[in-house]
């Protein structure tokens, strides 16, 4: 272990453990297909997004693949043995709120009625967090890869510390890493991450349940082997400095971490800009963290959702 990689508190998985992990979009669940199968019955899982980012870009009606990406996570989860009692989607277009984000760079009225947009929907994370009352929230890492990961990252922060407030007990916070750098730093904490890091190391058959369940997202086939190339063209790296590697080694760990006390969301997570949502770009404006989302942090942080 290096100095900051710490074991993980042991109640996490206990089977009477309230977890509720709130994801962007289908599949992003798959990085933490081991962390669900551990996970207790008392759990709840949380898609914000509906899935019709990609819809333009494969010809097909919105509305229609985001039905398809809805019914691949039901398998998916299906095959981890979760039941459809246990999630949720909110619905929210990724198409939207992409263009959501362009207004608020716009500013004006049409900047303020993307606010409430965004407040309504942060307003449907924290009931279902005030509902469920968990002992242990996840979401995706504050890393700067994704837009709607970090936005994700931003209302279920601000959620649960309304929640917290409210009742008066802390909940133990947890963050999953996706990407960063497009997708060259593939599920994991950057190098330079100085935050608290845990892991778990899946067993013959969750690594194989994991494999099964990524089967189950065929819209997303040509992604999932973007990140086969990047992990693959990683180890022969490592393996010149003499480091063991092998793709199941890779895929078969599985990082999370505790979210900083001390994240200050008015910032970006990279210190240039320029490194944040990499080729993120929508009708050909760049979607950055300083201009399309840290303003949503800015106005949401001292609204109180209901």
């Amino acid at each position: 272990m290096s100095p900051r990689t710490v074991p993980f508190p042991p109640y996490i998985f206990d089977k009477n453990t309230r977890n509720m992990m709130v994801f962007a979009h289908q599949d992003d669940e798959l990085p933490s297909a081991g962390i669900i199968q551990r996970l207790g019955p008392e759990s709840r899982f949380v898609w914000v997004t509906n899935g019709d980012g990609l819809a333009p870009f494969v010809g097909e009606d919105p509305r229609a693949y985001a039905e398809t990406r809805k019914l691949e996570t039901e398998n998916a989860m299906h095959t981890l043995g979760r039941k459809n009692e246990e999630w949720e989607c909110l619905d929210s277009s990724e198409i939207e709120n992409y263009d959501a984000f362009l207004d608020i760079r716009r500013g004006g009225a049409i900047a303020t009625e993307r606010f409430d947009y965004f407040y309504e929907l942060g307003c449907l994370v924290y009931r279902r967090i005030r509902d469920f009352d968990p002992d242990v929230v996840w979401t995706l890492a504050f890393q700067g890869g994704q837009p709607e990961h970090d936005l994700t990252h931003l209302l279920t922060a601000l959620a649960l510390r309304q929640f917290e407030q409210e009742s008066g007990r802390k909940r133990l916070f947890l963050q999953i890493p996706e990407y960063e750098y497009i997708i060259l730093i593939p599920l994991r904490f950057n190098p330079f991450y100085r935050g608290t890091r845990h892991y778990i190391d899946l067993t013959d058959d969750e690594y194989d349940m994991k494999i099964k369940m990524a089967h189950a997202y065929p819209s997303q086939v040509d992604l999932l082997e973007k990140f086969q190339v990047v992990i693959n063209s990683l180890g022969k790296v490592l393996r010149i400095f003499g480091k063991k590697f092998s793709f199941r080694t890779y895929l078969g760990r599985e990082p999370f971490g505790p979210v900083p006390e001390n994240i200050d969301y008015s910032k970006g997570f990279h210190l240039f800009e320029c490194a944040n949502y990499i080729n993120e770009k929508h009708k050909g404006e760049k979607i950055t963290y300083k201009y399309h989302v840290a303003p949503i942090w800015e106005n949401l942080r001292t609204r109180r959702f209901k």
